[in-house]
C-alpha cells in the first residue's frame, strides 16, 4: 500500500485540530471530577495526546496558606504543560477572631452555631427528600442529628459545667490549637 492511500488516523490530525477535539471532550463531561478525569485519561495515551492537551488539566488553582498547598501550587505553576492553562488562582486567608482566642465559651458558642446549622441542613435536606431511600436510613440520619445537636448544646455550655469530662478536654484541645493559630 502506497502513502497516497495509506488510512489517516488520529495521529495524523494537526495538534490544533487535536486541541479542539480535547476541548469538546472536556465540555461535554459533566461535572470537574469528570473533565479532570477525562482530560488524565487523555494524557496517558501517548506522548502527543499528553502534550496537546496538559494545558485544559487544570484551569483554575486554590492554594491554601500551609507548607503542602503552597508546595502543590509551586509544583503546578513551574509545570511547563499545566502552568499554560491555568487561568485563574484563588487564595483562602484564614481569619482567626481574636474575641474567641480569649474565651472559651465565645469560641464553643462560635462552634455550636456551625455545628448546629449543619446538623438542621442535614435535617432539612432529610426531610424533604424525594429520594428511593429506606425508612431505616432515614430515621438513622434524623437520630444522628439529633446527637450532633446534643453535641451543639455540650459546646454552648462549655463554661457553664464544672464537669472535666472527655468532651470538655476535647474543646480545650481544640480551642489551645485555634489559640496557637
Amino acid at each position: 500500500m502506497d502513502s497516497a492511500t495509506q488510512p489517516l488516523g488520529i495521529l495524523d490530525l494537526s495538534s490544533e485540530l487535536l486541541l479542539m477535539v480535547f476541548e469538546e471532550l472536556k465540555a461535554s463531561c459533566w461535572g470537574r471530577i469528570y473533565k479532570i478525569r477525562a482530560i488524565k485519561n487523555v494524557r496517558l495515551t501517548c506522548q502527543r495526546f499528553c502534550s496537546t492537551s496538559s494545558h485544559l488539566l487544570l484551569d483554575s488553582v486554590t492554594v491554601e496558606m500551609n507548607l503542602c498547598s503552597v508546595q502543590r501550587f509551586q509544583y503546578i505553576s513551574q509545570h511547563p504543560l499545566i502552568a499554560y492553562g491555568v487561568r485563574s488562582i484563588r487564595v483562602l486567608l484564614h481569619y482567626y477572631s481574636s474575641s474567641l482566642v480569649k474565651d472559651l465559651s465565645a469560641y464553643g458558642d462560635h462552634n455550636a452555631t456551625k455545628i448546629r446549622d449543619i446538623a438542621q441542613n442535614v435535617q432539612r435536606a432529610v426531610n424533604n427528600t424525594y429520594l428511593q431511600s429506606t425508612d431505616v436510613v432515614l430515621n438513622r440520619t434524623r437520630e444522628e442529628c439529633r446527637q450532633v445537636i446534643k453535641i451543639a448544646e455540650a459546646w454552648e455550655n462549655l463554661e457553664q459545667s464544672d464537669d472535666e469530662g472527655l468532651f470538655k478536654r476535647m474543646a480545650q484541645s481544640g480551642h489551645h490549637i485555634y489559640r496557637s493559630l
